[in-house]
């Protein structure tokens, strides 16, 4: 639920900020930083497209 709020806030922020740019390019690059930034002054970090997925854990014995 959190996450949701301050995703919500940072977009919104991003926005206003870069509502003014006449550029498109300039705009989202210019908006991508923005939230980028706010959401990492509210502790959130976000995983590297390119780095590869976690393996996946191995299944629990069950006891039967």
């Amino acid at each position: 639920m959190i996450l949701r709020q301050d995703m919500s806030h940072c977009h919104g922020a991003a926005f206003e900020g870069t509502r003014n740019v006449p550029e498109e390019e300039k705009r989202k690059a210019l908006g991508t930083a923005l939230f980028k930034r706010c959401m990492a002054e509210k502790g959130w970090t976000s995983r590297d497209p390119a780095a590869p997925k976690p393996a996946p854990k191995a299944p629990r014995a069950t006891s039967t």
